[in-house]
């Protein structure tokens, strides 16, 4: 069966890249009665009882306090939260936590498993957290199916029976991510204007439901937008949307072949073909000769080529010879530190945009035959 391919990351994988060691603290408890968010835990079974509260700021951990639970395995954090934010409880020097969102002035309510924090913690006692433990759940669920599927195809396979099943199991496989895409596209519309809606959007593709990534955005801009993590958000969102089709093409300003430094806003005005490659991608090469056909076949219309190599600035004789053996006519851009490539989230090549005369992206990731016909359709 194939292995499913996901560029966004689920809620509970989403935050493994925030771990970090931290020294480890002693036995007494160091949690103070103070703060006007009080968070209670209670862990069922095993002997562990010395818990770490962190703020899981961007890009970096934040130690709050730490607490020993009683003998019952309860205790509680009383802490100052002054905005919404993102929470860890988790055991020290050990993976495995519990993510939940922090609110000023809210009583939050976690019971988990000692021995496996992140699949078994339940959230209660906020809007955010209970909203948050319904999207948790939804997501296990979907997970527990992929490794069940997994587990029984695998089997199959070393019996070298699993030819005969293939096939119904990757329907069932694709049945059942569309049915989860339905459900967080449900919970994304149940819970317009929560936070917790930062973390569910990311577990949907952007490519295929940008329209959530727009609405969560307007949302969350309006409600949180002094939180990092939505700025960043927002950031990235508006990133992609640029480069999306409909959007505006971002301008850029970079080093060309001749010498000089030119911008895409030199050419407004024009119906542009734009060519993101790098001089090691074959593809990129072999689509040279089409992309000079068209160059040679419209040249007369109210038209142009930009090619942006993005490339390490010690290629630039590679990118310099490839144009001269080539005889590449058109305006040839350097990209040397990525700023273009980012801004228009290349994320591989050759990556080619259409742009009409107003500088709208018409068309993305357009190649051969089919860059004719659009420019065919669009000057007829």
């Amino acid at each position: 069966m194939k292995q499913e391919q996901m560029k966004n990351l689920s809620f509970l994988s989403l935050m493994i890249g925030f771990l970090v060691a931290l020294t480890s603290c002693n036995g007494e408890s160091q949690s103070r009665r103070t703060g006007d968010t009080q968070i209670d835990i209670t862990l069922h079974g095993g002997a562990e009882r010395l818990l770490i509260l962190e703020k899981l700021d961007v890009g970096e951990r934040v130690m709050i306090d730490t607490l020993e639970l009683d003998d019952e395995g309860k205790g509680s954090f009383f802490v100052n939260v002054n905005s919404v934010s993102l929470l860890s409880v988790r055991k020290i020097n050990e993976q495995g936590e519990i993510i939940f969102i922090g609110d000023k002035g809210v009583e939050i309510e976690i019971v988990a498993e000692d021995s496996a924090l992140a699949n078994s913690f339940r959230l209660a006692g906020s809007a955010e957290n209970e909203a948050l433990d319904n999207f948790v759940v939804l997501e296990r669920e979907y997970q527990f199916l992929k490794d069940s599927l997994n587990r029984i195809y695998l089997a199959l396979q070393k019996k070298n029976q699993h030819f005969v099943v293939e096939e119904e199991f990757n329907k069932i496989y694709k049945d059942r991510m569309l049915e989860r895409e339905e459900r967080v596209k449900a919970f994304i519309d149940a819970h317009e204007g929560q936070f917790v809606n930062l973390l569910a959007v990311r577990s949907l593709d952007f490519k295929r439901f940008p329209e959530y990534y727009k609405k969560v955005k307007e949302d969350l801009e309006e409600g949180f937008s002094q939180s990092e993590h939505v700025k960043v958000f927002v950031r990235d969102v508006n990133r992609v949307m640029a480069s999306a089709v409909g959007g505006l093409a971002p301008d850029f300003t970079l080093p060309m072949v001749s010498g000089k430094t030119g911008s895409l806003q030199d050419y407004k005005g024009k119906v542009l073909l734009l060519d993101f490659w790098a001089t090691w991608c074959r593809p990129c090469i072999a689509e040279i000769p089409n992309l000079k056909a068209v160059h040679e076949q419209f040249k007369a219309e109210n038209f142009e080529i930009l090619s942006i190599c993005v490339d390490r600035n010690d290629f630039k004789p590679n990118w310099q010879k490839i144009i001269e053996n080539y005889e590449m006519d058109w305006p040839q851009f350097f990209d040397g530190t990525g700023v273009a490539a980012q801004e228009y989230a290349i994320e591989y090549f050759p990556t080619i945009f259409l742009l009409n005369e107003k500088g709208e992206i018409i068309a993305k990731n357009i190649r051969g035959e089919e860059i004719t016909s659009r420019l065919r359709a669009l000057f007829q």
